[in-house]
């Protein structure tokens, strides 16, 4: 190309894309088979767009990151804007505070949970079990579910769960309610720590985002010592209790937060103009609730968050079910769960490698860096909870501590 026709071309760009900033030289969205090349930030969303929408179809996007961005620029400019973040602030710190307070406590009362339905080795193996796969499988859903819905909603669901997790476990007659509650809750509570994190984000700038966000931790400082002090109170045969505050407090401190966000975020839309709007609202959002339902279940793929939990959990479980089981290990019942497991387990891989839309496991992944970290984290995780599944229960047979030490020593 001759250095005239290289200028015209340069100058041709250059009226196009006019004063605006240039938003990417290079991208592609993998969702839509779309190459988005050069152009302003408003020409990369048209072409977007274009590509995604059919003027006679309905058409869903990301609509809850669409809607945080609108809430934020409000909460920005509004009079009252200030008084408003300070509010979501101290609620979104007070609602980690609590989380927090949860964890140190209820942490402490599993043993005698567990050992007031007299299930105590099998009990504390399987909630383990339990609660860990749920919290790692829960993640990806919230985190998906935030950004197609939208933060509040988010919120609001994970505080549901949460919420009825520990009232099935306040009221709990058999060691299975008990798990089932603790796992509905450990899925709540993942929710909501989650979500927090991600709204300071959506909430500050870039230069203090890692401040704001590692704030959420520090009520962990206060809470290690002030839990002792509960725990005590509470006794072996209070534990109903430790649970059942929870229900009263989560939700009474995350009030003002979820009502400052839904309030601001629908007068937010109703603000926009069309042109900020974009196509037909909240960037073709036509809430067809079908469809988001479905969307929401294909992009954080379901069916292989299904095959990977249900193949741990029927691998695991055997280890903590073999003792009170039937001739132990040559229990029928517990061989079908490993067999089942490992196929499961296979299934997963061949599902994610061939078949899933939005795989957790692209086959990118497969390589001897990630492999090997997967190793490493295996071994580190293995050596360290396996040995604090039953340490707690340990220690408090063997020492002379007052439960107030007791849950010092848990706690650090």
């Amino acid at each position: 190309m001759s250095t005239e026709n290289k200028r015209n071309a340069r100058q041709s760009n250059d009226t196009r894309s006019g004063s605006s900033e240039i938003y990417s030289s290079e991208r592609y969205d993998s969702a839509n088979d779309v190459k988005v090349v050069g152009g302003s930030q408003d020409q990369v969303v048209e072409e977007i767009i274009a590509n995604r929408v059919d003027a006679n179809a309905e058409v869903i996007t990301d609509r809850g990151v669409y809607r945080v961005e609108a809430l934020k620029k409000l909460l920005y400019s509004h009079e009252n804007g200030l008084r408003m973040r300070i509010i979501l602030g101290v609620s979104v710190l007070l609602c980690s505070w609590a989380i927090s307070l949860d964890w140190s406590v209820t942490s402490n009362l599993r043993p005698w949970a567990t050992s007031d339905f007299e299930q105590h080795s099998m009990g504390l193996g399987a909630l383990s079990v339990a609660v860990q796969l749920i919290t790692a499988v829960s993640k990806p859903v919230w985190a998906r579910t935030a950004n197609i819905v939208s933060r509040p909603a988010t919120y609001l669901i994970s505080l549901i769960f949460y919420v009825l997790g520990y009232i099935i476990v306040a009221s709990s007659t058999t060691i299975s309610a008990y798990i089932v509650g603790s796992a509905l809750s450990a899925a709540g509570e993942s929710g909501v720590e989650f979500l927090s994190s991600i709204i300071v984000a959506d909430m500050t700038s870039l230069k203090w985002r890692a401040l704001a966000t590692s704030t959420l931790s520090t009520p962990y400082i206060i809470n290690t010592w002030y839990a002792g002090h509960i725990v005590s109170d509470l006794g072996p045969t209070g534990w109903r209790w430790g649970y059942g505050m929870f229900c009263i407090i989560v939700p009474v401190v995350l009030a003002p937060a979820t009502t400052i966000m839904f309030y601001y975020e629908n007068k937010a839309q109703k603000s926009l103009d069309v042109s900020e709007k974009g196509p037909d609202k909240d960037i073709i959002f036509r809430k067809n609730w079908k469809k988001l339902f479905w969307r929401v279940l294909v992009e954080v793929d379901i069916l292989g968050l299904l095959l990977l939990g249900f193949a741990f959990a029927l691998i695991l479980l055997p280890f903590s079910l073999y003792r009170n089981a039937e001739n132990q290990w040559r229990n029928p019942s517990l061989i079908a769960m490993l067999v089942v497991g490992g196929v499961l387990l296979i299934s997963f891989f061949v599902y994610e490698f061939v078949w899933a839309a939005f795989p957790i496991l692209p086959r990118r992944c497969v390589n001897r860096t990630f492999v090997g970290s997967i190793i490493i984290t295996f071994f580190f995780q293995l050596a360290g909870m396996v040995p604090l599944t039953y340490l707690s229960s340990y220690v408090w047979i063997v020492k002379d501590w007052s439960n107030q030490e007791w849950t010092y020593y848990n706690n650090t």
